[in-house]
Protein backbone atom coordinates (compact mmCIF):
# COMPACT_ATOMS: atom_id res chain seq x y z
CA UNK A 1 0.00 0.00 0.00
CA UNK A 2 1.21 3.68 -0.77
CA UNK A 3 2.23 6.01 1.51
CA UNK A 4 1.37 9.27 1.09
CA UNK A 5 3.08 12.23 1.64
CA UNK A 6 1.07 15.08 2.76
CA UNK A 7 3.39 18.90 2.18
CA UNK A 8 2.19 22.20 3.84
CA UNK A 9 3.32 25.41 1.98
CA UNK A 10 1.99 28.77 1.25
CA UNK A 11 -0.58 29.59 -1.13
CA UNK A 12 1.88 32.44 -2.56
CA UNK A 13 2.47 30.68 -5.84
CA UNK A 14 5.14 32.86 -6.77
CA UNK A 15 7.45 32.33 -4.11
CA UNK A 16 10.53 30.33 -3.22
CA UNK A 17 9.37 28.32 -0.94
CA UNK A 18 5.95 27.35 -2.69
CA UNK A 19 8.48 27.07 -5.41
CA UNK A 20 10.08 24.24 -3.91
CA UNK A 21 7.11 22.69 -2.13
CA UNK A 22 5.67 22.00 -5.53
CA UNK A 23 8.84 20.70 -6.84
CA UNK A 24 8.99 18.64 -4.52
CA UNK A 25 5.39 17.31 -5.12
CA UNK A 26 5.97 16.40 -8.69
CA UNK A 27 9.81 14.94 -7.92
CA UNK A 28 7.99 12.36 -5.06
CA UNK A 29 4.20 11.76 -7.55
CA UNK A 30 6.11 8.97 -9.06
CA UNK A 31 7.02 6.87 -6.19
CA UNK A 32 4.10 8.00 -3.31
CA UNK A 33 0.65 9.57 -3.09
CA UNK A 34 1.60 13.34 -2.46
CA UNK A 35 -1.05 16.06 -1.45
CA UNK A 36 -0.53 19.73 -0.80
CA UNK A 37 -1.96 22.32 0.83
CA UNK A 38 -2.05 25.30 3.88
CA UNK A 39 -2.74 22.55 6.73
CA UNK A 40 -1.31 19.24 8.01
CA UNK A 41 -3.67 16.19 8.02
CA UNK A 42 -3.90 13.58 10.38
CA UNK A 43 -4.52 10.94 8.11
CA UNK A 44 -1.28 11.49 6.03
CA UNK A 45 1.32 9.12 6.63
CA UNK A 46 3.85 11.96 7.01
CA UNK A 47 3.58 15.43 7.18
CA UNK A 48 6.13 18.14 5.61
CA UNK A 49 6.32 21.75 6.62
CA UNK A 50 7.31 23.59 4.07
CA UNK A 51 6.17 27.04 5.25
CA UNK A 52 9.52 28.65 6.59
CA UNK A 53 7.86 30.10 9.95
CA UNK A 54 7.60 27.87 12.93
CA UNK A 55 4.27 29.57 14.04
CA UNK A 56 3.05 27.11 11.21
CA UNK A 57 3.56 24.01 13.14
CA UNK A 58 0.96 22.83 15.36
CA UNK A 59 1.14 20.38 18.39
CA UNK A 60 1.43 17.01 16.48
CA UNK A 61 2.86 15.21 19.63
CA UNK A 62 -0.45 12.98 19.57
CA UNK A 63 -1.08 12.20 16.34
CA UNK A 64 1.06 9.68 15.95
CA UNK A 65 3.05 10.87 12.52
CA UNK A 66 6.21 11.71 11.63
CA UNK A 67 6.75 15.49 11.28
CA UNK A 68 9.37 16.71 8.69
CA UNK A 69 10.47 20.93 8.20
CA UNK A 70 12.06 22.27 5.62
CA UNK A 71 14.88 24.88 7.32
CA UNK A 72 16.25 27.86 5.70
CA UNK A 73 17.40 30.31 7.91
CA UNK A 74 17.13 31.08 11.56
CA UNK A 75 14.85 34.69 12.27
CA UNK A 76 17.28 36.08 15.13
CA UNK A 77 14.65 38.86 15.36
CA UNK A 78 12.23 37.05 16.82
CA UNK A 79 13.48 34.68 19.98
CA UNK A 80 10.50 32.71 19.61
CA UNK A 81 11.57 31.52 16.18
CA UNK A 82 14.02 29.45 18.01
CA UNK A 83 12.32 26.83 20.20
CA UNK A 84 9.59 26.65 17.20
CA UNK A 85 11.97 26.16 14.49
CA UNK A 86 14.27 24.01 16.44
CA UNK A 87 12.15 21.90 18.83
CA UNK A 88 8.72 21.12 17.23
CA UNK A 89 9.68 19.01 14.06
CA UNK A 90 10.75 15.02 14.31
CA UNK A 91 13.43 15.95 11.71
CA UNK A 92 14.74 18.31 9.63
CA UNK A 93 15.61 19.07 6.27
CA UNK A 94 17.87 21.65 6.19
CA UNK A 95 19.10 23.69 3.09
CA UNK A 96 23.23 23.29 3.19
CA UNK A 97 25.59 22.26 5.89
CA UNK A 98 26.22 25.41 7.17
CA UNK A 99 21.97 25.52 7.74
CA UNK A 100 22.60 22.33 9.76
CA UNK A 101 25.40 23.47 11.65
CA UNK A 102 23.43 26.62 12.51
CA UNK A 103 20.73 23.92 14.05
CA UNK A 104 22.98 21.99 16.12
CA UNK A 105 24.82 24.89 17.59
CA UNK A 106 21.14 25.39 18.73
CA UNK A 107 20.55 22.41 20.39
CA UNK A 108 19.24 20.39 17.41
CA UNK A 109 20.32 16.84 17.58
CA UNK A 110 21.96 15.81 14.57
CA UNK A 111 20.63 12.84 13.70
CA UNK A 112 17.56 14.22 12.85
CA UNK A 113 18.84 16.70 10.28
CA UNK A 114 19.47 15.84 6.69
CA UNK A 115 20.97 17.90 4.16
CA UNK A 116 19.26 18.02 0.73
CA UNK A 117 20.44 21.01 -1.67
CA UNK A 118 17.54 22.12 -4.13
CA UNK A 119 17.83 21.32 -8.21
CA UNK A 120 19.10 24.46 -10.42
CA UNK A 121 19.50 22.81 -13.59
CA UNK A 122 16.93 24.74 -15.84
CA UNK A 123 19.22 27.51 -15.19
CA UNK A 124 21.56 26.37 -17.66
CA UNK A 125 20.46 28.51 -20.42
CA UNK A 126 22.48 30.31 -23.53
CA UNK A 127 25.04 32.73 -22.51
CA UNK A 128 23.03 36.47 -22.99
CA UNK A 129 24.79 39.04 -25.11
CA UNK A 130 25.98 41.98 -22.97
CA UNK A 131 26.04 45.06 -25.07
CA UNK A 132 26.11 47.36 -22.09
CA UNK A 133 29.99 47.44 -22.40
CA UNK A 134 29.78 47.20 -18.39
CA UNK A 135 30.51 44.00 -16.09
CA UNK A 136 26.73 43.26 -15.02
CA UNK A 137 26.55 42.93 -11.57
CA UNK A 138 23.14 40.68 -10.60
CA UNK A 139 20.65 40.92 -7.92
CA UNK A 140 17.75 38.82 -7.45
CA UNK A 141 15.15 38.06 -4.95
CA UNK A 142 11.55 39.23 -3.32
CA UNK A 143 12.45 42.17 -0.61
CA UNK A 144 10.90 41.97 2.83
CA UNK A 145 9.57 45.28 4.97
CA UNK A 146 12.09 44.06 7.87
CA UNK A 147 14.95 45.39 5.16
CA UNK A 148 16.56 41.89 5.74
CA UNK A 149 17.76 42.03 2.29
CA UNK A 150 19.83 45.01 2.88
CA UNK A 151 18.58 46.32 -0.53
CA UNK A 152 20.41 49.47 -0.25
CA UNK A 153 23.69 48.04 -0.41
CA UNK A 154 24.66 49.15 -4.38
CA UNK A 155 23.75 52.59 -3.14
CA UNK A 156 26.33 52.17 -0.56
CA UNK A 157 28.84 50.98 -2.33
CA UNK A 158 28.24 54.01 -4.97
CA UNK A 159 28.88 56.10 -1.92
CA UNK A 160 32.47 54.77 -0.79
CA UNK A 161 33.55 54.04 -4.20
CA UNK A 162 35.45 56.11 -7.17
CA UNK A 163 32.81 57.30 -9.79
CA UNK A 164 35.39 55.67 -12.09
CA UNK A 165 34.45 51.92 -10.89
CA UNK A 166 31.39 52.50 -10.77
CA UNK A 167 30.96 53.72 -14.44
CA UNK A 168 31.80 50.20 -14.88
CA UNK A 169 29.21 48.27 -13.65
CA UNK A 170 25.57 47.91 -14.81
CA UNK A 171 23.00 46.60 -12.24
CA UNK A 172 20.57 44.08 -13.49
CA UNK A 173 17.86 43.35 -10.73
CA UNK A 174 15.50 40.46 -10.74
CA UNK A 175 12.92 39.93 -8.34
CA UNK A 176 9.46 41.53 -6.76
CA UNK A 177 9.27 45.30 -4.61
CA UNK A 178 12.92 46.37 -5.76
CA UNK A 179 11.54 49.60 -7.01
CA UNK A 180 11.77 52.60 -4.49
CA UNK A 181 15.64 51.00 -4.50
CA UNK A 182 15.94 51.05 -8.34
CA UNK A 183 14.60 54.29 -8.87
CA UNK A 184 17.14 55.70 -6.06
CA UNK A 185 19.82 54.29 -7.97
CA UNK A 186 18.94 55.46 -11.83
CA UNK A 187 18.40 58.72 -9.66
CA UNK A 188 21.62 58.78 -8.04
CA UNK A 189 23.47 58.07 -11.63
CA UNK A 190 23.91 54.03 -11.77
CA UNK A 191 23.46 52.38 -14.69
CA UNK A 192 20.44 50.32 -13.90
CA UNK A 193 17.99 47.85 -15.03
CA UNK A 194 14.80 45.90 -13.38
CA UNK A 195 14.21 43.29 -15.64
CA UNK A 196 12.06 42.28 -17.05
CA UNK A 197 9.82 45.50 -15.87
CA UNK A 198 10.72 49.22 -16.78
CA UNK A 199 9.88 51.77 -14.18
CA UNK A 200 7.18 52.61 -15.46
CA UNK A 201 5.72 49.29 -15.56
CA UNK A 202 4.33 48.29 -11.73
CA UNK A 203 1.35 46.78 -12.27
CA UNK A 204 2.44 43.56 -13.31
CA UNK A 205 3.90 40.65 -10.53
CA UNK A 206 7.59 39.56 -11.48
CA UNK A 207 7.78 36.38 -14.03
CA UNK A 208 10.02 34.12 -12.58
CA UNK A 209 9.90 32.12 -15.19
CA UNK A 210 11.87 34.39 -17.07
CA UNK A 211 15.21 34.23 -14.23
CA UNK A 212 17.27 31.93 -16.32
CA UNK A 213 17.22 34.13 -19.23
CA UNK A 214 17.79 36.69 -16.57
CA UNK A 215 20.86 35.27 -15.10
CA UNK A 216 21.96 34.44 -18.26
CA UNK A 217 23.83 38.09 -18.44
CA UNK A 218 25.15 38.28 -15.45
CA UNK A 219 29.06 38.49 -14.85
CA UNK A 220 28.85 38.44 -11.02
CA UNK A 221 25.67 37.72 -8.78
CA UNK A 222 25.88 39.68 -5.27
CA UNK A 223 24.43 38.56 -2.36
CA UNK A 224 23.36 41.57 -0.63
CA UNK A 225 21.81 40.27 2.88
CA UNK A 226 23.76 38.51 6.11
CA UNK A 227 20.95 36.60 6.46
CA UNK A 228 20.37 33.97 4.37
CA UNK A 229 19.16 29.85 4.12
CA UNK A 230 20.75 29.63 0.47
CA UNK A 231 20.21 31.70 -1.06
CA UNK A 232 18.74 30.19 -4.03
CA UNK A 233 19.33 33.32 -6.25
CA UNK A 234 23.65 32.29 -5.59
CA UNK A 235 22.82 28.50 -6.68
CA UNK A 236 20.89 29.56 -9.44
CA UNK A 237 23.92 31.60 -10.69
CA UNK A 238 26.56 29.18 -10.19
CA UNK A 239 24.18 26.89 -12.81
CA UNK A 240 25.21 29.54 -15.39
CA UNK A 241 28.77 29.80 -14.75
CA UNK A 242 28.67 32.86 -12.68
CA UNK A 243 30.65 33.87 -10.04
CA UNK A 244 29.23 34.48 -6.31
CA UNK A 245 30.51 37.35 -4.18
CA UNK A 246 28.71 36.89 -0.93
CA UNK A 247 29.30 36.27 2.64
CA UNK A 248 30.06 32.90 3.81
CA UNK A 249 26.83 31.41 4.45
CA UNK A 250 24.18 28.87 2.87
CA UNK A 251 25.21 27.32 -0.19
CA UNK A 252 28.00 30.13 -0.37
CA UNK A 253 29.65 28.29 2.07
CA UNK A 254 28.85 24.90 1.00
CA UNK A 255 30.47 25.30 -3.12
CA UNK A 256 33.26 27.92 -1.95
CA UNK A 257 36.53 27.24 -3.38
CA UNK A 258 37.66 26.77 -7.19
CA UNK A 259 36.60 25.83 -9.79
CA UNK A 260 38.88 23.41 -12.27
CA UNK A 261 40.94 26.07 -13.76
CA UNK A 262 41.79 27.50 -10.18
CA UNK A 263 38.90 30.34 -10.53
CA UNK A 264 37.13 31.17 -7.45
CA UNK A 265 32.82 29.76 -7.32
CA UNK A 266 32.27 32.40 -4.52
CA UNK A 267 34.50 35.12 -2.92
CA UNK A 268 33.46 35.85 0.43
CA UNK A 269 32.85 38.92 2.12
CA UNK A 270 32.06 40.26 5.68
CA UNK A 271 31.94 43.99 5.58
CA UNK A 272 30.94 46.85 3.27
CA UNK A 273 34.74 48.17 3.30
CA UNK A 274 35.83 44.48 2.16
CA UNK A 275 33.32 43.97 -0.61
CA UNK A 276 34.05 47.39 -2.04
CA UNK A 277 37.67 46.09 -2.62
CA UNK A 278 36.69 42.59 -3.80
CA UNK A 279 34.44 44.09 -6.45
CA UNK A 280 36.74 46.25 -7.36
CA UNK A 281 39.05 43.53 -8.34
CA UNK A 282 36.38 41.64 -10.16
CA UNK A 283 35.42 44.36 -12.65
CA UNK A 284 39.27 44.51 -13.88
CA UNK A 285 39.42 41.35 -13.92
CA UNK A 286 36.26 39.25 -14.64
CA UNK A 287 36.06 35.82 -15.20
CA UNK A 288 33.39 32.85 -15.71
CA UNK A 289 33.68 29.41 -13.38
CA UNK A 290 32.71 26.03 -14.50
CA UNK A 291 28.96 25.43 -13.89
CA UNK A 292 27.64 24.26 -10.68
CA UNK A 293 24.20 22.12 -11.91
CA UNK A 294 22.08 20.21 -9.77
CA UNK A 295 19.20 18.10 -11.24
CA UNK A 296 15.87 18.56 -9.41
CA UNK A 297 15.52 14.77 -9.46
CA UNK A 298 17.97 14.24 -6.86
CA UNK A 299 15.46 17.15 -4.47
CA UNK A 300 12.64 14.36 -5.23
CA UNK A 301 14.86 10.95 -4.65
CA UNK A 302 16.82 12.19 -1.63
CA UNK A 303 13.72 13.74 0.26
CA UNK A 304 11.89 10.04 -0.53
CA UNK A 305 15.04 8.45 1.04
CA UNK A 306 14.84 10.26 4.18
CA UNK A 307 10.97 9.56 4.50
CA UNK A 308 11.69 5.59 3.95
CA UNK A 309 14.29 5.70 6.30
CA UNK A 310 11.72 7.28 8.70
CA UNK A 311 8.78 4.91 8.35
CA UNK A 312 11.54 2.42 8.75
CA UNK A 313 11.51 3.41 12.73
CA UNK A 314 7.86 4.02 12.95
Amino acid sequence: MSRRVHIISPDDWQGIVPYLSRQLKDGLAQFCEVTLSTQPERSADLNYFATWHPRDYPDMSDWGIPSVAMFTHLNTRDPGWYKGAIAKPDYVVAQSNHGRNILIENGRDPKTITVIYPGNEEFVVPRGNNTTGKVIVGISGRLYDNGRKREWLPLELAWGMSKEVMDKVHWLIAGEWWDFQVERMYTYGLSVQYAPRTLSDKSVRFDYDKYPQIFSYFDLYLCTSFVEGGPMGALQALATGTPVISPNYGYCSDFAGADSQGRERVIHYAAIEELAGKLEKFIESPYRVDPVVIPWENWGKEHLALFERIWAKT
